[in-house]
């Protein structure tokens, strides 16, 4: 699995599960102080976590942005991050994901300092009960239902 500088990779490899994400409100706490515009779109959080997702403009059906905002700061080898948008491609049919571009802020609300990351990345198959799973089941939620594989 690629490394992801953003909270999918992080419950990705952590294993925390999508149903334990979602149990927290979107905009109470430490994140009352988030701007938050209209086009982002609360999806699930922890207590030190927020997702957000929104659509590109113009709306396509297979990507979307994915926005995180974090309580406590993020280490990374090129320093330290508090927020990060990411652009995510969506393959319906093969049910996988992908980044194609992603950059961490040393603020949060996408302020400060930025860190950008080479890619696209390659195709991910999400782990079922993930955040990413509930991002590809979102992003592809318009589109045709995945063509199942082809008999053994």
């Amino acid at each position: 699995m690629i490394v992801r500088w953003s909270v999918v990779g992080v419950v990705l490899s952590l294993g925390v599960s999508s149903a334990a994400l979602a149990t927290t409100p979107g905009l109470d706490g430490w994140a009352a102080a988030l701007h938050v515009s209209s086009n982002w779109h609360y999806v699930t959080g922890t207590d030190v976590v927020r997702v957000f997702l929104a659509p590109t403009t113009p709306p396509s059906a297979n990507s979307m942005w994915e926005r995180i905002e974090f309580q406590t700061p993020q280490t990374q080898t090129d320093g330290v991050y508090l927020s990060s948008v990411s652009l995510l491609e969506f393959d319906c049919r093969q049910t996988r994901v992908r980044v194609l571009q992603s950059t961490n802020y040393a603020e949060r609300d996408l302020h400060g300092t930025t860190t950008n990351f080479p890619l696209p990345q390659d195709w991910e198959v999400p782990r079922v009960n993930t955040l990413l799973a509930d991002e590809l089941q979102v992003g592809c939620a318009s589109q045709p239902p995945p063509i199942p594989p082809p008999p053994a």
